[in-house]
C-alpha cells in the first residue's frame, strides 16, 4: 500500500501563482494492479481528497510537469516522500537529493569527482575526468554521464565517475537512484556505497555496497552486491543477488538500497531481490570481517568501460558515445522505529 499525499505540501502546492493543473482526467499510471492514480481536480491541494495514493511512476510524471510550471524546486521534492511505502516512510526520512532541476556541470555543492586513468583496481580502460561537459552535464531534468572513445591523457576512452564524499556521507539509509542504463558490450555502469574514513582499513576491510551494477555484454541483467573481508569476489566468496530487468536501458527503474544495522536490502522498482544480514549480534566470532558497515559510505555514480568484468568479452568500438541517464538521486536517513532497533540491536 502506498502513502497518502501530504496535505500540508497540497496547500502549498496551490498557493503558487504559477499552478495551474495539467491534470485534469488523466490517468497516470497502473502499478500491476496495487494502485491506481487517477487525478481529476484543478488542484493538487485536492489530491489526497480525490486519490488514496500516488505510486512512483505517478509522482515522476507529476514531478516533470511541474518543474515545467516553474513550481519550485523545494516542493517538487517533498512529493518524493509519497512514493516510499507505509513501512518504509516510518524508517527513513529525506536528508538529501539531487533532482537535476538545473542546466550545466553537476552541482559542485552535491558531487565530486574521482579522477585519473590508472585501471581503478579492475584494468578499467577510461580516463575518469573532472567537470568536463563531454562526461558529466545537467540538462532538461537529467544528468547524463557519458563514455567517450577518444584520446585522452593517454588513454582510449574517457568517462565520469561522481562522488559525494565530503559533501554526502551516511551511516545507514535509503539510497534510490532512478536511471537509464548503458549499451554496449564493454560498458560496466555503477551505482554504488563506498567507505568515507576507511576506519578498518583500506578495500575489501571497510566494505563495499553496489546498489546497481550492470556490464553491457550481459544487457538485461542488474546485481546488488557487498563485498567485506570475509566476502569478497577475489577470493569468490561475495555475497550478491542479479535479477533481470529487460528494459533497463529504453526505460528508468529505480535502483534502492535500503542499509541497516541488521542488514542490507537490494530493490529494483521497490522489489526486493537482495538481503545480507548482519553477523554480528548473533555471531560471537563475527567482527568488521563479516560487518564493516557501521561507518560513513558515499555515493558513487559512474561508467567504465573495460576491467576484469566489464571488459571480459571486449569492448565494442561502435557503442561510442553511450550514456548512464539519471532522473534523481535521494538519500533517506534511518528514523522512528529503526533508530529503536539500532539502539538493541549491537549492545
Amino acid at each position: 500500500m502506498m502513502r497518502p499525499l501530504a496535505r500540508g505540501l497540497n496547500s502549498r502546492l496551490s498557493d503558487s501563482p504559477n499552478f495551474q493543473s495539467p491534470l485534469e482526467g488523466s490517468e497516470l499510471c497502473r502499478n500491476e494492479g496495487l494502485c491506481l492514480c487517477s487525478f481529476k481536480t484543478e488542484r493538487v491541494a485536492q489530491v489526497a481528497a480525490d486519490t488514496d495514493t500516488v505510486c512512483p511512476e505517478a509522482f515522476l510524471s507529476l514531478k516533470k510537469r511541474l518543474l515545467a510550471m516553474r513550481i519550485t524546486p523545494a516542493l517538487v521534492l517533498s512529493l518524493s516522500l509519497t512514493c516510499l511505502s507505509a513501512e518504509a516512510a516510518d524508517d527513513f526520512r529525506l536528508v538529501w537529493a539531487d533532482e537535476f532541476d538545473y542546466a550545466g556541470l553537476p552541482d559542485s555543492t552535491r558531487w565530486g569527482y574521482d579522477v585519473g586513468g590508472h585501471g581503478w583496481g579492475n584494468g578499467e580502460l577510461q580516463y575518469y575526468t573532472e567537470s568536463r561537459m563531454e562526461n558529466a552535464r545537467v540538462a532538461d531534468g537529467y544528468l547524463t554521464i557519458e563514455a567517450h572513445k577518444e584520446i585522452f591523457e593517454e588513454k582510449t576512452y574517457t568517462s565520469a565517475r561522481l562522488v559525494t564524499k565530503g559533501k554526502g556521507d551516511w551511516t545507514y539509509g535509503r539510497f534510490e537512484v532512478r536511471a537509464k542504463l548503458p549499451s554496449g558490450r564493454g560498458t560496466w555502469a555503477a551505482v554504488w556505497l563506498l567507505p568515507t574514513d576507511n576506519e578498518y582499513g583500506e578495500w575489501p576491510n571497510s566494505g563495499e555496497i553496489d546498489i546497481m551494477e550492470h556490464v553491457g555484454f550481459d544487457p538485461d541483467v542488474v546485481h546488488s552486491t557487498v563485498h567485506t573481508r570475509a566476502y569478497y569476489h577475489s577470493i569468490g566468496t561475495q555475497r550478491g543477488k542479479h535479477v533481470t530487468v529487460p528494459t533497463d536501458r529504453s526505460d528508468f527503474h529505480t535502483y534502492v538500497v535500503e542499509w541497516t544495522p541488521q542488514e542490507v536490502r537490494g530493490y529494483v522498482d521497490d522489489s526486493q531481490y537482495f538481503s545480507f544480514p548482519n553477523e554480528r549480534p548473533i555471531n560471537p566470532d563475527a567482527n568488521f570481517r563479516q560487518w564493516p558497515f557501521d561507518e560513513r559510505f558515499h555515493l558513487i555514480l559512474n561508467i567504465a568501460i573495460g576491467g576484469a568484468w566489464g571488459g571480459q568479452k571486449g569492448v565494442d568500438p561502435e557503442i561510442f558515445p553511450t550514456q548512464l541517464v539519471v532522473d534523481y538521486v535521494r538519500v533517506y536517513e534511518l528514523v522512528g522505529r529503526a533508530k529503536v532497533k539500532e539502539a538493541t540491536s549491537l549492545d
